[in-house]
């Protein structure tokens, strides 16, 4: 199952970060991460913290859960699924 969820967070990841419009450049910024680190992720040659996945969801809008595919919620449904 990590195999699974080890591909899951960078498609997801990227596929978040490019929604909302973000270069890595611009999503560095905004969480404090470097761009060699999200680049990183998206590449699947690292597996972040939780913190650092926390930070990434809350910027991105989505949840963690949906990051390393234990939802199914995608981004647009996590608005409504928080409240």
């Amino acid at each position: 199952m990590w195999r699974q969820r080890n591909r899951t967070l960078p498609r997801r990841l990227r596929a978040a970060r490019e929604a909302q419009g973000h270069s890595l450049r611009a999503l560095a910024k905004q969480t404090g991460l470097s761009d060699m680190t999200i680049g990183l992720i998206e590449h699947g040659r690292v597996s972040p913290k939780l913190e650092t996945l926390e930070i990434l969801a809350q910027t991105l809008g989505v949840r963690v859960a949906w990051l390393i595919g234990e939802a199914t919620h995608t981004p647009l449904d996590t608005a409504t699924a928080q409240q």
